[in-house]
């Protein structure tokens, strides 16, 4: 049975069961290496170089969950001061318990930030999915829902500053509602964290046009099942520690979602994109 002061939504150690030690909970990069932490580092990596980040600067990280990327970001990165933004409490307890010196965070919805300096560089892993919201919108709301972030993005960041953004996308054969409502019940009831909701990636491009540049655009759709899979065997492989850490129910929701999921990428419903901006304008 579940401890009463032990449940998935308030222990970190309960993602940490089946996803890597951070967690990171988003796609690794396998390319030469079949270790889930390495994949992981690579992916942090990966997406500070697309950001352009370089020793000295100051970054943002937003929907910095907690807080693997700001780590990264001074302690191999280089960054001057790395801060995050989540409007998650608990994950922001975690990285201000940690108190990895040049982090910081701010634990509100991007929306309601409010810096008090420009920054040199914007890293975004996950967070996309947040701002298009959970309902079912039309294509020109989805652009005016992701142009707010992409403005206010703008407005955050120094002239020629660097945008990286990780974000699940809808793949090239489509997802439907149904499934896409049962993928967030299922992610819901696995981590108790809100669900959002993939955008397509011809929005994303349409709503940076005028304040971003686009440098670059990648999928990375088999990564994602790959990190699926190896999810998957961590959770199978530690089912008597999560059934009596956090109860049956735990570990039932959990293999559940990572069945569906690994279900909608493989078979093309969504993937997952990497995209590297340039900010322009002077202002």
């Amino acid at each position: 049975m579940a401890q009463a002061d032990s449940t998935p939504q308030e222990d970190v150690d309960y993602l940490r069961a089946w996803a890597d030690s951070r967690p990171t909970l988003s796609c690794a990069l396998w390319q030469d290496t079949a270790d889930l932490e390495k994949a992981q580092e690579r992916k942090l990596e990966r997406i500070a170089e697309l950001a352009g980040v370089r020793p000295g600067m100051d970054v943002l990280d937003v929907g910095c969950g907690f807080g693997g990327m700001l780590d990264h970001l001074v302690r191999h990165g280089g960054a001057r001061s790395a801060h995050g933004i989540d409007p998650d409490g608990y994950q922001c307890r975690e990285i201000l318990r940690r108190a990895t010196p040049g982090v910081s965070v701010d634990c509100l919805p991007y929306a309601a930030f409010r810096p008090t300096r420009r920054f040199d560089a914007v890293v975004s892993i996950s967070a996309l999915e947040y701002v298009t919201g959970s309902g079912v919108q039309g294509q020109r709301e989805e652009v005016t829902a992701l142009r707010d972030f992409f403005l206010r993005a703008h407005q955050w960041t120094k002239p020629d500053a660097g945008l990286a953004v990780e974000v699940v996308v809808i793949g090239p054969k489509g997802l439907d509602a149904a499934t896409q409502q049962k993928g967030r019940d299922m992610l819901e009831e696995a981590t108790q964290q809100s669900s959002g909701r993939p955008p397509a990636l011809p929005n994303i491009l349409a709503a940076a046009q005028g304040l971003w540049e686009l440098l670059s655009v990648r999928t990375h759709r088999q990564d994602w099942v790959r990190t699926l899979d190896a999810w998957h065997s961590r959770a199978t492989g530690a089912r008597e520690a999560i059934s009596a850490r956090w109860g049956a129910k735990a570990y039932d929701a959990t293999i559940h979602y990572l069945a569906l999921e690994r279900e909608t990428f493989t078979t093309g419903r969504l993937s997952a994109a990497h995209l590297a901006f340039r900010r322009t304008g002077e202002e």
